[in-house]
């Protein structure tokens, strides 16, 4: 999509500088990324020197603590969760390797750094927020400033009214979805933090209500271990559909589903994700099935009556939430988009990023008043 982010771009007077990012040999890769970095920021500077950086995450939030101290510029840490314990938590850093311990002692250390230091710092949940207020170093530091700002939605382009029928009954058919039951969807990506397993494991115990459902897996990843999962549990293969769509298309797609499923591991450092399904699904009026214990999505089902939590993951809570799910086909969900307008709309997230930058560059100022 590099055209098409180019074109809106230069359209919206923004300067896209585009560096590749490098997977591979590990870590010195990522040193390599670094290097690059501050080569452009300094090419950058030169031209015309910035007053903040804005900085996604620890990597480039290291250059953005090394440009406060050297230029005075401000630093914005748009954290995005805590991200060394993710790559613990996702099995890739495997502690028991020297190495990787290092890595994640040296995340750790600059974690407490890179908090401390910025000028503002933005968390994707409340839950992430709390817990950083709790760290020692945080817990009494009255002038530490964080907004909460959830990955947002666009509201205008997720919009059921928006959707027109020819373009629903397309897929509709290309699906073969005519003679469907309920129609489950899953949106998104398959690896590291999604518990494809469970979520197939709930399915095939929905069967057993509606021979009829079908699961529609919306994903352009590799779905071999769902469809191996799929099998060992007896679900016929008729009854899934597995296909990757455009962001385009999503919304016509969505329109077909009586409810969303997804189940996210609940590991620590997920109390600061944001799915960003959630509020896309909640603004097509979908009700989602999604396990307890990652980021705010607990508060957000119970608070906006969006959707059933499974407690646990094991067949028993499985059985509830169908039961629940179930109960509440066919009701109306408009309520639903009402939600995401009040908790998820990119204008409102616009401005929450617009007033962390005027403070930000209002620190700066009076840094070099």
């Amino acid at each position: 999509d590099g055209a098409r982010i180019q074109a809106f771009c230069t359209t919206e007077g923004i300067e896209w500088h585009p560096l590749v990012y490098h997977k591979s040999p590990p870590v010195l890769s990522t040193l390599y990324d670094g290097w690059k970095l501050r080569r452009k920021l300094r090419a950058l500077y030169r031209d015309r020197p910035f007053q903040m950086l804005h900085c996604r995450s620890y990597i480039t939030a290291e250059e953005g603590l090394r440009w406060k101290k050297s230029h005075g510029t401000g630093f914005l840490f748009d954290m995005r969760g805590f991200f060394p314990d993710e790559r613990v938590d996702g099995g890739v850093w495997n502690l028991k390797n020297p190495l990787y311990k290092a890595i994640y002692s040296h995340f750790k250390r600059r974690e407490k750094e890179l908090l401390l230091e910025a000028d503002r710092v933005i968390s994707l949940t409340h839950k992430g927020k709390e817990i950083m207020e709790a760290f020692p170093y945080l817990r009494n530091k009255s002038e530490w400033s964080c907004s909460v700002i959830p990955c947002c939605t666009d509201l205008a382009h997720f919009d059921p009214a928006a959707v027109s029928k020819e373009s629903a009954e397309k897929w509709r058919k290309q699906l073969r979805l005519e003679e469907a039951g309920t129609v489950i969807i899953y949106v998104g990506s398959l690896g590291t933090w999604y518990l494809v397993d469970e979520m197939v494991a709930l399915f095939a115990q929905w069967l057993n209500h509606e021979p009829d459902a079908v699961w529609l897996v919306a994903t352009r990843d590799d779905a071999a271990g769902l469809w191996q999962k799929a099998k060992e549990l007896g679900i016929p293969s008729d009854n899934i559909r597995v296909q990757g769509f455009s962001r385009q298309d999503l919304p016509s797609v969505i329109s077909l589903a009586d409810f969303a499923l997804f189940f996210i591991k609940a590991a620590y450092s997920k109390q600061a994700s944001s799915p960003t399904k959630q509020g896309e699904l909640m603004a097509m009026n979908v009700p989602v099935i999604c396990n307890r214990g990652v980021g705010d999505s607990d508060y957000i089902v119970e608070h906006f009556k969006s959707g059933i939590l499974v407690d646990q993951l094991n067949d028993a809570s499985y059985a509830k939430a169908i039961s629940q799910a179930l109960a509440l086909s066919g009701t109306q969900m408009q309520h639903l988009r009402e939600g995401a307008k009040a908790y998820f709309a990119l204008t409102q997230g616009v401005e929450s990023y617009l007033e962390a930058y005027r403070e930000v560059i209002q620190k700066v100022e009076s840094r070099r008043a």
